[in-house]
């Protein structure tokens, strides 16, 4: 397992306002950064004039498919995960790929196997698991987590 990382050395964690040296504000905003990164991969993915990324943004409707709610233990959708981002609600990058992981795996348990949401939420989960895996500096922890560990 590859150590965690924020991008950014030891050093950048101790004493804002010295050279050198990063405010926890400064810190923060570029985890969210990371964390978008793999957020906006997923959003601004296209082929051709189809956008796979269209069904995942908000949550199916409650009227239209009652028994969706019933089935699915986790409802969340793609607005969800970057509000949850915004807020520094992630304590890592692999916190954020599991809920991508619970977002397509439902989509993946409520429809048919071979239908097209199916196969775009398979894809799109392939796609971000795969670009997490090959970025060298993740995983990612927040700078707060690594505060409350480390002081």
């Amino acid at each position: 397992m590859r150590p965690i990382s924020t991008g950014m050395t030891a050093e950048h964690i101790a004493l804002p306002g010295r050279p050198g040296r990063k405010s926890m504000d400064e810190l923060m905003l570029r985890f969210r950064q990371k964390l978008m990164s793999f957020w906006d991969l997923i959003y601004n993915h296209k082929e051709g004039m189809y956008w796979p990324a269209g069904a995942f943004m908000e949550l199916p409707s409650a009227r239209e498919y009652p028994d969706y709610y019933q089935v699915i233990a986790h409802p969340i959708d793609l607005k969800m995960i970057r509000e949850k981002i915004e807020n520094n609600k992630y304590e890592s990058s692999v916190q954020l790929m599991q809920e991508f992981t619970v977002l397509f795996n439902n989509a993946r348990q409520y429809n048919e196997a071979n239908s097209q949401i199916a196969r775009d939420a398979s894809m799109l989960l392939e796609m971000v698991i795969k670009a997490h895996a090959n970025d060298k500096d993740a995983p990612y922890e927040s700078p707060l987590q690594l505060k409350q560990k480390f002081g």
